[in-house]
């Protein structure tokens, strides 16, 4: 999922045109402390409900990414040869009886990876995450 500017989402959204968002972001050029939704907000170019609506859709997106990023590190130990598909079955099995552990934490407990390795896969995760 690419990540969008905010004023490309009110563009998209046709809350502003083109036009007012290039006249906003050299406004705002000027005045570093604003960000780009304050400034059209006080040139009357969008309303609050329409800024709130943008916000909630990018904090969504922000969720939504970090939580589908987040959720593949079974298969992330899958791809790396760190664990077999079988291993990880028997893995979120056993994460279901445990309730509250994290599938990392299964997986070094079962004896399937060491700590380092999921300092590792944890690594890879981050990394991955940080290219949305």
């Amino acid at each position: 999922m690419a990540k969008r500017k905010f004023g490309t989402c009110l563009v998209e959204e046709g809350f502003v045109t083109e036009a007012r968002l290039k006249y906003a972001l050299g406004y705002q050029r000027q005045r570093k402390e604003m960000k780009i939704g304050e400034v059209l907000l006080d040139m009357g170019h969008i309303n609050q409900t329409q800024l709130d609506e943008v916000v909630r859709e990018q904090m969504e997106n922000i969720a939504d990414t970090t939580v589908a990023a987040r959720t593949k590190i079974g298969q992330l130990m899958v791809n790396n040869g760190m664990i077999t598909d079988d291993q990880l079955h028997l893995a979120l099995a056993k994460q279901h009886e445990y309730r509250n552990q994290r599938i990392g934490e299964v997986v070094v407990d079962l004896g399937l990876i060491t700590s380092d390795q999921l300092d590792k896969a944890l690594q890879l995760q981050m990394e991955n995450l940080s290219t949305f």
